[in-house]
Protein backbone atom coordinates (compact mmCIF):
# COMPACT_ATOMS: atom_id res chain seq x y z
CA UNK A 1 0.00 0.00 0.00
CA UNK A 2 1.41 3.28 -0.78
CA UNK A 3 1.29 6.09 1.48
CA UNK A 4 -0.56 9.51 0.34
CA UNK A 5 1.61 12.31 -0.47
CA UNK A 6 2.44 14.40 2.89
CA UNK A 7 1.73 17.94 2.70
CA UNK A 8 3.23 20.86 4.81
CA UNK A 9 1.25 21.86 7.73
CA UNK A 10 0.37 25.82 9.10
CA UNK A 11 1.57 26.08 12.78
CA UNK A 12 -2.29 25.61 13.54
CA UNK A 13 -2.36 22.65 11.83
CA UNK A 14 0.69 21.43 13.07
CA UNK A 15 -0.63 22.09 16.77
CA UNK A 16 -3.61 20.21 16.13
CA UNK A 17 -2.26 17.33 14.52
CA UNK A 18 0.17 17.28 17.44
CA UNK A 19 -2.65 17.07 20.11
CA UNK A 20 -4.73 14.82 17.59
CA UNK A 21 -1.85 12.16 17.66
CA UNK A 22 -1.29 12.72 21.17
CA UNK A 23 -4.94 11.91 21.96
CA UNK A 24 -5.72 9.23 19.37
CA UNK A 25 -2.53 6.85 19.79
CA UNK A 26 -4.59 4.04 21.88
CA UNK A 27 -6.93 3.89 19.52
CA UNK A 28 -5.83 1.10 16.62
CA UNK A 29 -6.51 1.95 13.05
CA UNK A 30 -10.51 1.20 12.99
CA UNK A 31 -10.94 2.65 16.20
CA UNK A 32 -9.10 6.13 14.97
CA UNK A 33 -11.61 5.69 11.56
CA UNK A 34 -14.74 5.25 13.21
CA UNK A 35 -13.70 8.77 15.38
CA UNK A 36 -12.70 10.76 12.40
CA UNK A 37 -15.55 9.98 10.87
CA UNK A 38 -17.86 10.57 13.63
CA UNK A 39 -16.08 14.02 13.52
CA UNK A 40 -17.30 14.85 10.11
CA UNK A 41 -20.41 13.97 10.38
CA UNK A 42 -20.63 16.41 13.69
CA UNK A 43 -19.03 19.23 11.42
CA UNK A 44 -21.49 18.77 8.82
CA UNK A 45 -24.73 18.47 11.46
CA UNK A 46 -23.12 21.88 13.16
CA UNK A 47 -22.95 23.19 9.14
CA UNK A 48 -26.20 22.71 8.40
CA UNK A 49 -27.32 23.96 11.59
CA UNK A 50 -25.36 26.89 10.90
CA UNK A 51 -27.38 27.38 7.28
CA UNK A 52 -30.64 26.34 8.70
CA UNK A 53 -29.86 29.13 11.23
CA UNK A 54 -28.81 31.97 9.00
CA UNK A 55 -31.97 31.30 6.54
CA UNK A 56 -34.14 31.73 9.91
CA UNK A 57 -32.89 35.93 9.52
CA UNK A 58 -31.31 35.38 13.27
CA UNK A 59 -28.23 37.88 13.22
CA UNK A 60 -25.33 37.22 15.32
CA UNK A 61 -22.79 39.81 16.68
CA UNK A 62 -19.93 39.41 18.62
CA UNK A 63 -21.28 35.91 19.11
CA UNK A 64 -24.69 37.25 20.75
CA UNK A 65 -27.46 36.35 18.78
CA UNK A 66 -30.68 38.88 18.45
CA UNK A 67 -33.94 37.28 17.01
CA UNK A 68 -34.18 41.26 15.25
CA UNK A 69 -30.76 41.35 13.52
CA UNK A 70 -27.65 42.50 14.30
CA UNK A 71 -26.33 44.20 17.56
CA UNK A 72 -25.42 47.24 17.11
CA UNK A 73 -26.99 49.61 19.35
CA UNK A 74 -25.63 50.52 22.78
CA UNK A 75 -28.36 51.51 25.32
CA UNK A 76 -25.84 52.26 29.41
CA UNK A 77 -27.11 54.11 31.56
CA UNK A 78 -24.90 55.27 35.39
CA UNK A 79 -26.14 53.95 38.76
CA UNK A 80 -24.94 54.86 42.47
CA UNK A 81 -22.50 52.25 43.82
CA UNK A 82 -24.77 50.94 46.74
CA UNK A 83 -27.11 49.64 43.41
CA UNK A 84 -24.67 48.84 41.27
CA UNK A 85 -22.57 46.56 43.73
CA UNK A 86 -25.62 44.84 44.27
CA UNK A 87 -26.43 44.27 40.76
CA UNK A 88 -22.76 42.79 40.50
CA UNK A 89 -23.45 40.34 42.63
CA UNK A 90 -26.92 39.86 41.36
CA UNK A 91 -24.94 38.80 37.96
CA UNK A 92 -22.51 36.81 39.54
CA UNK A 93 -25.38 34.87 41.66
CA UNK A 94 -27.00 33.64 38.41
CA UNK A 95 -23.81 33.29 36.52
CA UNK A 96 -24.33 36.10 34.12
CA UNK A 97 -22.94 39.56 33.11
CA UNK A 98 -24.15 43.55 32.91
CA UNK A 99 -24.89 42.83 29.41
CA UNK A 100 -27.32 40.22 29.45
CA UNK A 101 -29.14 41.24 32.04
CA UNK A 102 -29.92 44.89 30.97
CA UNK A 103 -30.90 43.40 27.70
CA UNK A 104 -33.05 40.58 28.76
CA UNK A 105 -34.90 42.94 31.01
CA UNK A 106 -35.02 45.42 27.88
CA UNK A 107 -36.63 43.07 26.30
CA UNK A 108 -38.84 41.88 28.59
CA UNK A 109 -40.35 45.22 28.70
CA UNK A 110 -40.78 45.56 25.93
CA UNK A 111 -42.21 42.34 24.51
CA UNK A 112 -42.89 40.35 27.69
CA UNK A 113 -40.13 38.03 26.37
CA UNK A 114 -36.67 38.17 27.21
CA UNK A 115 -33.95 38.20 24.74
CA UNK A 116 -32.88 34.88 25.41
CA UNK A 117 -36.69 33.72 25.37
CA UNK A 118 -37.15 35.13 22.00
CA UNK A 119 -34.29 33.82 20.52
CA UNK A 120 -34.82 30.34 21.91
CA UNK A 121 -38.08 30.65 19.79
CA UNK A 122 -36.79 31.81 16.90
CA UNK A 123 -34.38 28.68 17.07
CA UNK A 124 -36.75 26.13 17.65
CA UNK A 125 -38.79 27.42 14.30
CA UNK A 126 -35.50 27.17 12.10
CA UNK A 127 -35.67 23.57 14.00
CA UNK A 128 -38.39 22.88 12.08
CA UNK A 129 -36.14 24.02 8.68
CA UNK A 130 -33.04 21.69 10.77
CA UNK A 131 -34.83 18.31 11.41
CA UNK A 132 -36.16 17.61 7.88
CA UNK A 133 -32.27 18.88 6.42
CA UNK A 134 -30.87 16.50 9.15
CA UNK A 135 -33.13 13.57 8.09
CA UNK A 136 -31.84 13.64 4.58
CA UNK A 137 -28.43 13.81 5.68
CA UNK A 138 -29.02 10.51 7.30
CA UNK A 139 -30.51 8.79 4.60
CA UNK A 140 -27.15 9.52 2.56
Amino acid sequence: MTEPPITELSVHEESVAEQAHELFEDLDVAELERVLADVQRRRAADRARDEAIAKSGIMFSRSIASPFGKLTCVAKTKLDEITFERFLQYCAAHRTDVATVLRDRIYYVLYQKSCQQMLAERIREADVVFTPVMAERKGD
